[in-house]
This record gives C-alpha cells, structure tokens and sequence, in this order.
C-alpha cells in the first residue's frame, strides 16, 4: 500500500476502536475493507506477488498456485480461488523451513511451522519492529484459521481452515471474494516479510517487465469478460508454463477427436453388421 493509504488505515483503527468502545456503529471498519480490497483487487499488486513469488527461493516452489488462483480469482471463481492457494499457504511455509519430501524427514507439525516464522534471523536491524509485526500477522492468522483446530475456527468471518477444506466437514465448504483477498493479504504480507529479511525484493515502484505487463492487461480483460475462452487458454498455458514447478499437461483431452474416434467406431461396427447380414454397405 502506498503510505497515505497506510495512515489512513491507521486513522480508521483508531476510529473503529472508539467506536466499539462506545457501542457505536462500525462504519470505519468498512471503509478500512473498502481501502484494502482497493489494493487487493488491484491487477498491477496481483501480478507483482505472482513475480515476487516465482523469484523468491521460499516461495517459487509453489509460485504457479498463486499464478491459477489469480487467473481463478479473475474470472469470479473465487471457490477454486481459495482451494488452490489454501495448500500453498503451508507448503511456501514448509520451504522457507527447508523442508522437502524428498529429504525423507517428518512433516513438521503446525507448532513447529509457527516457531520457524520467529527463529529465522533478519539482516534488517533497523527494521525488527516492522519483521515483528509482519511476523506477528501472519502468525495470528494461521492460528485464527488456517492451522487452528477445526472447532475453534472462527465461521462467522470464514471457513479459511486446512482441515475444514481438505475434508469438507460441513456446509462451508465455499468461499468468497474476502476469502481470497484474505489469502491474497497472506501472500503480500509473507513477501514483505521476506523482504525486510533479505533485503530483496524491496521498492516503491512496481517494475515494469513483460512478466507483469502481461498479466495486468490479462487480469483485466478477464475482470472486464471481453476475452475468448480460447484466447484466454493460450496465455494462461504460457503463463502457467513459466514456473519450473508447473508440468503442462502434453495430450490434454481433446472432445473433438473424441468425438471423431467413437463416430468412426460406430460406422465400423456398422459395417460389420451388415456384412453379417449380407447386405452391401
């Protein structure tokens, strides 16, 4: 966010804090969603996280998530949105751990995935308080939702909870634009994070380079519908296709050979009939 945006958020804490105080209505915590969504919804800050993640070496493991969800999220699929970004939450987690199946070690559990946002080492002094407070979001938040155990998860917000979704305990297995704009805000505070840590990735312009040009004129022709389905598939295919992680599918099911294939069955059956029957084909 820009830093008038920031002090307007702060202002507008300030006012919902006394607002709820003296039992008054909660108009500044709406005008805080407006200010956020603003910023979320924005195509130029999607496809600078989707950069971001692919060039950051805790996160360019699972960067293509974040690339189909922001294509889902785009085209007002907000429920595949939030289930492809629901897993990659704790696997960017799990890589900044240094953890890998293929290391043959235990999956580490939930405590010990929080832990590992504490314990790594900055090498921005002059910004702890600003790591501290990053960190202290982000872990809020797994502990509120994501990692927290399915009874205790607060429904009246969202169902924003691994456990709830991978096995769809209930009638709250959908999700909502907020859903994703809270996972998108996960991301985007996870990246700043890493930022203030290495001292990489930070900056007050969003760079232009084809990568994000690309995909902010494709997030608003999606925004907008006025781009073809086939259109549409051949550049997220590319898209798609830039992370290392990401294996294109090679013969994609095609209903047209399909079709194709079963017609010229039946004919060849057919024939067969006939010929059992001696009539002429």
């Amino acid at each position: 966010m820009q830093g008038y945006e920031v002090s307007r958020v702060e202002e507008l804490l300030d006012r919902y804090q006394v607002a709820q105080i003296s039992g008054q209505s909660e108009k500044p915590l709406s005008e805080i969603q407006d200010l956020m969504i603003a910023y979320v919804h924005n195509p130029a800050h999607r496809s600078y996280a989707v950069f971001r993640m692919a060039n950051e070496h805790t996160t360019k493991r699972v960067a293509h998530h974040l690339e189909a969800a922001t294509l889902h999220y785009y085209k007002g699929d907000y429920f595949s949105c939030a289930l492809t970004m629901l897993p990659m939450v704790e696997g960017m987690l799990l890589s900044r751990m240094g953890w890998s199946a293929a290391s043959g070690e235990r999956l580490p559990n939930a405590r010990r995935v929080r832990e590992s946002l504490i314990s790594t080492q900055t090498n921005a002094a002059a910004l702890e308080a600003r790591v501290t407070l990053h960190r202290k979001a982000l872990i809020a938040f797994m502990e509120r939702w994501i990692f927290s155990n399915h009874a205790d998860i607060d429904t009246e917000v969202t169902y924003l909870n691994r456990h709830y979704a991978l096995h769809c305990m209930g009638d709250g297995c959908f999700y909502t634009a907020a859903d994703c704009q809270r996972l998108f805000n996960f991301v985007d505070v996870y990246l700043d994070l890493r930022g203030y840590e290495t001292g990489i990735g930070l900056g007050p312009f969003i760079p232009e380079t084809p990568f994000i040009t690309e995909r902010v004129l494709h997030y608003i022709h999606l925004a907008e519908g006025n781009i073809s389905i086939r259109a549409s598939s051949a550049i997220e295919a590319k898209f798609m296709a830039s992370h290392g992680s990401f294996v294109p599918e090679t013969d994609p099911p095609d209903l047209h050979k399909i079709v194709k294939r079963k017609e010229a069955e039946f004919q060849e059956m057919l024939a067969e009939a006939k010929a059992r029957m001696g009539r002429p084909t």
